[in-house]
């Protein structure tokens, strides 16, 4: 009797499971399809880093000018991130806003699922069926995720290269991979004030 009811509650957990990952599916997609045809680069967060790519690009500073002397709020309106992002968008700087953020959001979408296989394949023990199938989930569902691929932001890919980090300790491969992947993710992400180094440019 209780082998009947794990049955039962065995597919009663599927049924639920394929359910939430169907209608996140659908939810996700359609707001992908959307995205990609009008990404609105320029209203979000990716409006940032295109700029400080573009100030770059023609050999101006990605910061905006700090105040003469104590701390101004202006100085961290702008892009307050290390330049090697900026660098890395200046080839992106020759097509239009919404151009170069349709390319990043391919880098994105490429990365989380990078990010999953490299968790799968990591994990030890091996994950099982089920457990992979929650993780999806919880990638479909997660509002973190929705508003890192909503502002085309640089988050998902930091968090490959972190999960390249991981896979080189856990593994004990590739160390110099590892600790490359790592440094590269701080480089790109690492917010920090700014002031100093733009007065230090001036």
């Amino acid at each position: 009797m209780s082998v009947l009811r794990g049955r039962h509650l065995l597919r009663a957990r599927w049924a639920l499971l394929t359910l939430l990952i169907a209608l996140f599916v659908v939810n996700d997609l359609t707001i992908a399809v959307a995205q990609f045809i009008a990404p609105h680069a320029a209203m979000v967060d990716f409006r940032v880093y295109f700029s400080a790519a573009q100030a770059l690009a023609h050999g101006k500073s990605p910061y905006i000018t700090p105040p003469l002397c104590c701390f101004n709020a202006r100085a961290m309106s702008g892009y307050t991130y290390p330049p090697l992002f900026a660098f890395v968008l200046i080839p992106l700087t020759r097509l239009s806003a919404d151009s170069a953020g349709r390319v990043w959001l391919v880098v994105n979408y490429a990365s989380l699922i990078g990010v999953l296989l490299i968790g799968v394949r990591t994990a030890h023990p091996r994950l099982s069926v089920e457990t992979i199938a929650w993780l999806i989930l919880l990638m479909l569902a997660s509002p973190q995720i929705g508003a890192a691929m909503y502002g085309i932001q640089v988050d998902p890919f930091v968090l490959l290269l972190e999960a390249v980090f991981a896979w080189s300790i856990v593994t004990g491969r590739a160390p110099v991979i590892g600790g490359l992947a790592l440094a590269l993710a701080a480089c790109l992400r690492s917010e920090e004030h700014t002031s100093e180094l733009q007065s230090h440019h001036d």
